[in-house]
């Protein structure tokens, strides 16, 4: 997994006007650019596949931080509640779901979408079209217009590795005597 951090402050104000600019003012720093970098990827005439996947694993690395990190928050707050008190805590309930039952309907998902669209929407090559709709294992359906491509695939599998780490740290800790 690639080691990665904040773009440059040039590149992000980049980011910030062209087709992913949707992202937080954080996440522009992060996932933000490296969409913008990929856009030029695929947009251009000779399709990089090498660079394409750098930039892929370097939003593979994001994904999995932000997965681990989610489950972090969610287990740091509901530490000692019942699934009765989560259930009745809407904040906690929405987060547990977005977590474990629907992440693709959190909000980073959602961004990770859009930006899936805009980068298949400026595809220049048949083989830049064809990196961003292939997927790898993945359960969602037909990826026509990239939403579901190899992106969105990556991303939640990281996401999800992330989450089962911190998930799985949490229950070491809790058996241990």
């Amino acid at each position: 997994m690639a080691r990665v951090q904040d773009a440059p402050l040039e590149l992000v104000r980049e980011a910030e006007k062209g087709p992913h600019k949707g992202w937080s003012t954080f996440d522009l720093k992060l996932e933000g650019a490296r969409f913008h970098l990929l856009q030029g990827i695929v947009a251009s005439e000779t399709f990089d596949a090498d660079a394409a996947w750098r930039i892929l694993s370097e939003l593979e690395a994001f994904a999995t931080g932000y997965g681990y990190g989610t489950a972090d928050s969610y287990l740091t707050d509901a530490v000692g509640m019942t699934d009765d008190e989560i259930d009745a805590d809407p904040q906690l309930s929405l987060m547990r779901d977005h977590l474990f039952d629907n992440p693709e309907e959190d909000q980073y998902f959602n961004e990770v979408r859009e930006s899936g669209r805009a980068l298949l929407a400026g595809a220049a090559t048949a083989e830049a079209r064809e990196f961003l709709t292939s997927r790898k294992d993945s359960p969602y359906g037909p990826s026509q217009d990239g939403s579901y491509g190899i992106v969105f695939s990556t991303m939640m599998k990281a996401f999800e590795a992330g989450r089962d780490e911190r998930k799985s740290l949490n229950a070491s800790r809790m058996s241990a005597p």
